[in-house]
């Protein structure tokens, strides 16, 4: 299927000085002959963490595999239980119960549809209650590019000593209050294109505040090495960044407050034009997106269906992240009731986002879904 006229995402028009930076930073790596780590992954790795206030930034395969490698420094295994948000994509989840933790599913919040502290807080309860595991640690997704409420999760993690991984796959760029607390915590970072810093394939990092983490993680990244590749202190895999990524994101990383800035751009024009239509994505206070995506939220799953719909016809790209909550999904399936997250995956739709939407296109975008609401969907 081609690409639709107005595209959900578009990582592929660049302005001319920026494609020709991104070409010459490729070859560059072509000509090199090092293509799995080297000086263009050090020099990102150095970048990441200063952009991020991080002291230690590792990269690695992809976002995955960042949540895995954390998990696995931490020492998260068999016996632990996980707290993780229903609302999100199955990585959050997988990636632990793959180190052998078992997983409890919580809410999110209407506001945020980020991880709820009250939900938490009874799952956390209800576990220790059951005594059927050892609460181990919460993962935080800043959904969408927004950040969690870690101005009430860390104090509670730390109240119950769980550790807390933020899941920053959606989110780099977004900021929040400092004394929040959250620039210590570790955070697994994703690359895929569509990201809203994206590289040309998949690709990840971990940025952690704790040296003796950070080393593990380097040491896991690659087959659990020691001292050289030949000596295997622990059981790893191959999570290796490599450098045509690397070389990729530096290029993007020096262009990324601009195209923040467009985002930020594209979502104020979204807002003021639909807020009076449909239910448009709330920042809280202090705090900045990094707007990965726009998502409104419709009345009822008739009324999405025709937004939908009419977009469709017009040739623009939507999307619904996320159809199925996680404790609903067939490897999962729990009997439990998480009722936002399952309202929010029946009333969700992603508009486009990012540098490609121009200012007529994005008005265009706003006019169909105006038309949809007030005309019963006939735009």
């Amino acid at each position: 299927m081609g690409q639709k006229r107005i595209p959900l995402c578009n990582p592929v028009p660049l302005p001319p000085g920026y494609r020709s930076e991104l070409e010459q930073a490729v070859l560059q790596v072509l000509r090199s002959g090092t293509y799995i780590g080297g000086p263009q992954v050090e020099a990102l790795e150095l970048e990441l963490a200063a952009a991020a206030g991080m002291p230690y930034c590792a990269g690695v395969s992809n976002g995955t595999d960042a949540l895995w490698l954390v998990g696995a420094a931490l020492g998260i295994g068999p016996g632990d239980v996980v707290f993780v948000p229903a609302f999100t994509f199955s990585a959050t989840a997988e990636a632990f119960a793959l180190l052998g933790a078992a997983i409890e599913f919580v809410d999110v919040t209407e506001e945020t549809a980020t991880l709820c502290p009250r939900s938490l807080e009874q799952a956390v309860a209800r576990c220790e209650r059951q005594g059927t595991g050892i609460p181990k640690a919460v993962i935080a997704v800043d959904l969408f590019g927004h950040p969690a409420d870690y101005g009430a999760l860390l104090p509670f993690c730390r109240d119950h000593q769980l550790l807390l991984v933020r899941d920053g796959a959606q989110s780099f760029g977004c900021e929040c209050p400092p004394e929040w607390g959250a620039g210590a915590l570790p955070r697994c970072l994703s690359f895929f294109p569509t990201k809203p810093l994206g590289g040309l394939g998949d690709g990840g990092a971990v940025l952690l505040e704790d040296r003796a983490c950070y080393e593990t993680v380097l040491s896991l990244r690659e087959h659990g090495k020691g001292k050289d590749r030949y000596h295997t202190e622990r059981l790893g895999r191959n999570a290796r960044l490599d450098a045509v990524q690397a070389a990729a994101l530096r290029v993007k990383l020096r262009h990324f407050r601009d195209d923040l800035r467009m985002r930020e751009r594209l979502a104020v024009r979204y807002s003021l034009a639909l807020g009076p239509y449909v239910e448009v994505p709330k920042v809280q206070s202090g705090c900045l997106s990094a707007w990965a995506q726009y998502t409104i939220r419709l009345r009822d799953e008739a009324e999405r269906e025709r937004v939908r719909q009419a977009l469709t016809e017009k040739d623009i790209g939507c999307a619904v992240y996320y159809p199925v909550p996680l404790h609903k999904q067939p490897c999962w399936h729990r009997e439990e009731s998480l009722p936002v997250s399952e309202k929010l995956s029946r009333l969700v739709l992603s508009l486009p986002m990012g540098p490609h939407v121009t200012d007529c296109q994005a008005d265009e975008v706003c006019d169909v879904i105006r038309k949809a609401v007030a005309k019963g969907g006939k735009a």
